[in-house]
């Protein structure tokens, strides 16, 4: 099974969303591989949570079945 490189986003985490950037673009898009490590999965439901509350829409990729 072939795996994906990360990079520094593997490091991503609720501390690094910024609120008015979440809550002000008209879709935000989420690469599915970030749903496992923990803290980048604490950093998506945040940011969805910031844009849906602003009538904003959320997409993900569909990459990884976590």
């Amino acid at each position: 099974m072939a795996s994906a490189y990360l990079g520094a986003c593997f490091e991503l985490g609720p501390d690094d969303v910024e609120r008015d950037k979440a809550s002000g673009t008209k879709v935000t898009y989420f690469e599915g591989y970030l749903g496992d490590p923990p803290r980048a999965k604490q950093a998506i439901r945040q940011t969805a949570r910031l844009a849906h509350a602003a009538g904003r829409e959320v997409s993900m990729t569909l990459s990884y079945s976590f």
